[in-house]
């Protein structure tokens, strides 16, 4: 079999690539906006609605005073809601104002007691505040179970509806104490916008006209 000959055709010469002009506009593309951010942010940071508003109320309390702290949120969405509720949970501790926490999720009063622990802890470590403790920072009423009929009996009358978890006392107690019985705030923290439309519906109304913060 004969085959033709192939026919040579010239080849194009290959591109040359300029590494030394590259590495310097790669080196300014990344230098400029280096030495642009050293001059600090542009503009002004914006708050959340309703926290300097949040932060005004606790901060009005008198010492000594107790809150009521519906807990609506769980592991599921502690992630998110931790950062919240951390700062507020300091708040508290620090003008000591006695929280009194109820939930109407199964797995809210270990949540609630965690991020307690993470606040106690912060306040211990900043050695300049003084933490003074002559009473129980904190008071864990546990799951309530009976959806939304029932934070009409919560919001009339806290003492009698609920109920002390304590891990000292085997057999839970009830809330006798009078300033459980009328909180001087009532803040609902929560993942769901439901969860604060229920207290709003069924339980705010019946309060007599207390503070509240959501």
């Amino acid at each position: 079999v004969l085959l033709d000959a192939p026919v040579l055709t010239g080849q194009p010469a290959p591109t040359r690539l300029y590494l030394p002009w590259l590495i310097l506009l790669l080196t300014v593309a990344i230098a400029v906006p280096m030495m642009l951010d050293l001059l600090g942010p542009v503009g002004t940071p914006q708050p959340w609605p309703g926290v300097a508003e949040a932060y005004a109320m606790i901060d009005a309390l008198p010492a000594d005073a107790t809150a009521l702290v519906l807990w609506e949120y769980d592991a599921a969405t502690a992630a998110e809601l931790d950062l919240v509720a951390l700062p507020l949970v300091s708040h508290m501790l620090a003008r000591r104002i006695q929280p009194i926490i109820v939930s109407q999720l199964p797995g809210g009063p270990a949540v609630a007691d965690r991020l307690f622990t993470r606040a106690v802890a912060g306040l211990r470590a900043d050695t300049t505040f003084r933490f003074i403790i002559d009473r129980e920072l904190y008071v864990n009423a546990g799951y309530l179970p009976g959806g939304a009929a029932l934070l009409s009996f919560v919001a009339q009358d806290p003492g009698l509806a609920l109920v002390r978890h304590s891990p000292l006392a085997p057999i839970a107690s009830p809330l006798a104490n009078g300033a459980v019985s009328a909180p001087a705030l009532t803040i609902v923290v929560a993942a769901q916008a439901e969860a604060v439309q229920q207290w709003l519906e069924q339980g705010q109304p019946l309060q007599g006209g207390r503070p509240r913060a959501h």
